[in-house]
């Protein structure tokens, strides 16, 4: 009986200790580069092989730092990768006078989309999509940043 309830105590200090110290989550932070210039306004896409993604957005020297479920941690694990960068359109919305005002010379502003198409990706298609793109990342405690080097 005292063996079994040792037992039990010791499975419970090393539970304790593990949710503890062992954690398996990771900080991932890296830079993008496109011909050797940092890639600002970039989509990184992390998919995890085991479920979990994580999205961030390069800054203006190309730097990025993933986050999942709010945190500056991801869960550890083996992650396949993709990059887009999207044209921005300024003018995604227009005025435009119409209905009885506008007859009278009373413009009535309509907010209405330019154009109900998906942003241009500016980048190869082939970064885009983490299933095609070959690029592969291992995430573990204690990593050095990431480096992805991108190529027109």
């Amino acid at each position: 009986m005292k063996s079994s309830n040792m037992a039990l105590s010791f499975l419970a200090l090393v539970s304790l200790l593990c949710s503890i110290g062992c954690d398996s989550r990771a900080e991932v932070t890296g830079v993008v580069t496109m011909d050797g210039k940092p890639l600002e306004g970039a989509t990184i896409n992390f998919v995890g092989t085991e479920g979990p993604a994580s999205v961030s957005r390069s800054d203006a020297e190309g730097k990025f730092q993933l986050r999942y479920k709010g945190e500056a941690l991801i869960p550890a694990g083996s992650y396949k990768v993709g990059i887009a960068k999207y044209k921005e359109d300024e003018s995604k919305e227009k005025e435009v006078a119409e209905g009885a005002g506008a007859a009278a010379g009373i413009p009535s502003p309509v907010m209405i989309q330019s154009d109900p198409r998906p942003p241009k990706n500016l980048l190869s298609e082939k970064y885009r999509d983490p299933e095609k793109s070959g690029l592969t990342i291992e995430v573990a405690r204690g990593m050095a940043p990431v480096e992805f080097k991108l190529e027109k």
